[in-house]
């Protein structure tokens, strides 16, 4: 009888353990808008998206670089470490805090609009090392 219990506790907790692994994130990507003139990005936010329990925020970026009247470049570092008992992959999103208003956006007096946008899994896998991904993003699509 001890050996069996012994024996289902070891099981179970070696499928339970998680390598700890340190993957790290290096974003960048260019924010256009048309309808309205730089600066109008905000900030970015970087969350990995979890089933179970809440999602991580990974990283805020407040920096951005005026390309010319209507692009604006990020860089984003993240880091996140490992995603879960059997899940090979990081679901990542982005936050977004910005000016790029709709005409009827305008009209209804707003200061800020908040927008996501979920990145395609496949490009995340969890990895010991580093991953990097270009992602520009045209605001305008959110209206």
């Amino acid at each position: 009888m001890f050996r069996a219990s012994l024996l289902c506790v070891l099981l179970f907790s070696s499928l339970s353990a998680e390598p700890e692994l340190t993957t790290r994130f290096f974003f960048k990507g260019t924010f256009t808008c048309q309808s309205h003139r730089a600066p109008f990005i905000q900030d970015i936010q970087a969350w990995e998206e979890d089933t179970f329990k809440p999602n991580d925020h990974i990283d805020t970026w407040h920096k951005f670089e005026i390309v010319n009247s209507t692009a604006m470049t990020y860089e984003m570092h993240a880091e996140a470490h490992g995603d879960g008992l059997w899940n090979n992959f990081y679901e990542i999103s982005f936050s977004m805090r910005h000016t790029c208003f709709s005409p009827i956006d305008i009209s209804r007096g707003m200061k800020f609009k908040q927008s996501g946008l979920i990145l395609k899994p496949e490009a995340f896998p969890v990895i010991d090392g580093n991953l990097y991904h270009t992602e520009d993003i045209n605001l305008e699509r959110y209206f």
